[in-house]
């Protein structure tokens, strides 16, 4: 990865409602021994030759290893919500689960990697309103955030919807701390195995509290 665009232009179009939650610290990481970085990537290339799921990681993981030029396009327009203004670039990939009847929980378990040189594991766990719908889901999710790990970990508010046509189906949602101010920070996208539903669309409205682990920082 050489260079990573995130294109915000429109974000001034979003108008979700303000909520307050307590912000997270989080301790200063050691350096790892320049072995460490050699041996994670050497294990890496060796396994995305096997699994796609593993290559995912691979390409997750190059963040810390080797950071591209990142940008941001943000609104011409003030929207009615903060952007965040970090300059870093924070990518997460995990497997991730729900179980609901209108009301339900969430939680999700991966690996992140920043441009802040620092790899690790995060945790997500949360509640959710999902409008219509009753079942269940699992799969894999993929999230970009703009910010540091620390950013990354923390309380979030989403809102995104889930299109599942079939046993699979697709869902993207929109990422913000909530401040104040309300703040977005990225957008995440997984790609699930559902329980049957004879509504295709569900909407859905989280709120999830992560916890991160830092593994190495370069």
């Amino acid at each position: 990865m050489r260079q990573f665009t995130l294109d915000l232009r429109k974000a001034d179009k979003v108008n979700p409602n303000l909520l307050t939650l307590r912000p997270v610290t989080a301790a200063p990481l050691q350096p790892a021994p320049p072995t460490a970085r050699t041996a994670l990537k050497a294990g890496l290339d060796v396994g995305k030759v096997f699994d796609n799921k593993v290559a995912l990681m691979a390409d997750v993981a190059d963040l810390g290893l080797s950071s591209p030029a990142v940008s941001v396009l943000r609104p011409a327009a003030t929207p009615m919500f903060a952007i965040s203004k970090g300059t870093d670039l924070t990518m997460a990939v995990g497997f991730t689960g729900a179980g609901f009847a209108l009301f339900g929980s969430v939680a999700s378990v991966g690996l992140y990697a920043s441009t802040t040189r620092e790899i690790g594991g995060y945790l997500t766990l949360g509640v959710g309103l999902f409008l219509p719908g009753v079942g269940a889901s699992a799969g894999g999710e993929f999230t970009v955030i703009v910010g540091t790990p620390l950013d990354l970990s923390g309380p979030y508010l989403s809102a995104g919807v889930s299109v599942a046509p079939a046993v699979f189906g697709i869902g993207a949602a929109l990422l913000f701390s909530p401040g104040p101010p309300l703040t977005f920070m990225g957008v995440t996208v997984s790609i699930t195995a559902n329980t049957p539903s004879e509504i295709p669309i569900t909407l859905v409205l989280e709120a999830t509290d992560t916890k991160i682990k830092p593994f190495v920082r370069f």
